[in-house]
């Protein structure tokens, strides 16, 4: 076996392996840190104040999940989502709490999970809302969100 140094018997296929090893590593950590840089938020739009009130027949969905998707599918476009309250009404949130949403055409997908008993405690159950509001490509509700404070209508969705 040949040797680099007698003193330190280390043979010269190893090192020049560790070498290539020591490359190889280099290299993918290059190539994963250059593509971290590469991942960027995108810019923040512009928003407006949008608040509502929905209602279920005669009933306020507490809790239900209303999402305001935009038609047009720009690039940064965002779905904007809010959360309606025990009375019935909702405010928009995109980046921040109650912050609105950017103006645009949307359209409004409304859902809501009641809880059921398990076993195990509690767990969310099926939405109990017409699955015609639980989808973009269905909804009926659409709504223009103009700059400066958005009041939409009420949303009465009818018991089935």
């Amino acid at each position: 076996m040949r040797t680099l140094d007698f003193r330190t018997r280390i043979p010269v296929h190893c090192i020049s392996n560790r070498w290539h090893e020591q490359a190889l590593t280099a290299l993918a950590l290059a190539l994963f840190a250059g593509c971290s840089r590469g991942v960027v938020d995108p810019p923040e739009l512009p928003v407006a104040p949008v608040s509502g009130k929905v209602t279920w027949g005669s009933e306020t969905p507490a809790g239900a999940r209303v999402t305001l998707i935009p038609i047009a599918r720009t690039e940064g476009a965002v779905n904007s989502t809010g959360v309606v309250e025990a009375d019935g009404t909702f405010k928009i949130s995109s980046y921040g709490t109650n912050d609105g949403a950017p103006p645009g055409d949307y359209t409004v997908v409304i859902e809501w999970f009641k809880a059921v008993q398990t076993d195990g405690g509690s767990g969310r159950g099926p939405n109990v809302l017409p699955q015609t509001y639980a989808s973009a490509n269905t909804s009926p509700v659409k709504v223009t969100i103009k700059e400066g404070s958005n009041v939409l209508p009420p949303i009465s969705i009818p018991r089935s």
